[in-house]
């Protein structure tokens, strides 16, 4: 586990027991929008534009359109609400595992 990770995970900690112990005091606000990220990160199956792709992969477009035609990542799919290709974030995490 990475220095970020468990600088995450240790955070994450703190929050969950102050909200157990009923010490957290935020605001309605504050709950959905960390609801929303959540949601976002553990969301794997959520399509992503390949301009979220690049970002997500920290890669430039033009390595990413090359990694898409050598097959070292696939192909992207119309999907509802995207007027371009998207990919899962499924789908780029197995590229990440493995490292092309």
């Amino acid at each position: 586990m990475g220095v970020l990770l468990k600088s995450i995970r240790k955070i994450l900690v703190e929050l969950i027991d102050r909200i157990d112990s009923g010490e957290c005091a935020t605001t309605d606000e504050q709950e959905r929008m960390f609801l929303d990220l959540c949601t976002m990160i553990a969301d794997k199956e959520r399509r992503v534009s390949k301009y979220e792709a690049c970002r997500y992969l920290n890669m430039s477009r033009a390595k990413f359109d090359r990694y898409v035609s050598e097959g070292r990542i696939p192909h992207g799919r119309k999907s509802p609400g995207f007027k371009e290709l998207s990919w899962s974030l499924a789908e780029l995490d197995s590229r990440k595992l493995n490292k092309c």
